[in-house]
């Protein structure tokens, strides 16, 4: 008998601390690792991936109660303002609030900028054509005025050709239209 206790101490206190700890904190105990704080200004390929993938499931699991709503023109500490089961669940998945909202806003810019050039390039295929004279001038000054507003956001080329194959997809899954695949 004493030996079958001793046996289910150790597995009942496992039992409680896995019940009564959150599963972001577990997660930081296995891994042992703080949530890697990216400060560059461009995205790169993985991290795009993982935000997507991520994007996607804070999107259906409508986690912070916003759906797909920019948290990331919210002002203030991030950390003071969102609810604690949104700042749970990002930690949890391996980013802090500061750089998944940075994230999304650039994802933002850059498929903005991507379908800018892509109106740009379709006004100048109209243009080539010359079918009118006066929509030649407004064409003109349509494309000029998108070339001085195209890149307000400083997006790098390789930003662009990360996003370009799939600009639109990428679009919809930004706005909770799509998952990733």
């Amino acid at each position: 008998m004493i030996k079958k206790v001793l046996l289910l101490t150790p597995a009942l206190a496992v039992m409680l601390f896995i019940l009564l700890t959150p599963l972001s904190q577990i997660g930081q105990m296995l891994f042992d690792e703080e949530v890697a704080e990216n400060n560059e200004p461009t995205i790169n390929p993985q991290e795009l991936r993982s935000f997507l993938r991520l994007w996607s499931v804070y999107v259906k699991s409508d986690v912070s109660n916003y759906g797909a709503a920019q948290i990331s023109l919210i002002s203030g500490d991030l950390n003071e303002n969102l609810p604690r089961r949104l700042l749970n669940w990002l930690h949890g998945n391996r980013w802090t609030p500061k750089r998944f909202f940075y994230v999304e806003q650039r994802v933002r810019s850059i498929v903005k900028t991507g379908i800018m050039l892509r109106h740009i390039e379709a006004n100048r295929k109209i243009l080539e054509r010359g079918d009118n004279a006066a929509v030649a001038e407004n064409l003109r000054k349509i494309i000029a005025e998108q070339e001085r507003t195209v890149n307000a956001e400083k997006i790098t080329r390789q930003e662009l050709e990360m996003i370009k194959p799939d600009l639109d997809y990428i679009n919809d899954i930004l706005e909770g239209k799509a998952g990733t695949r």
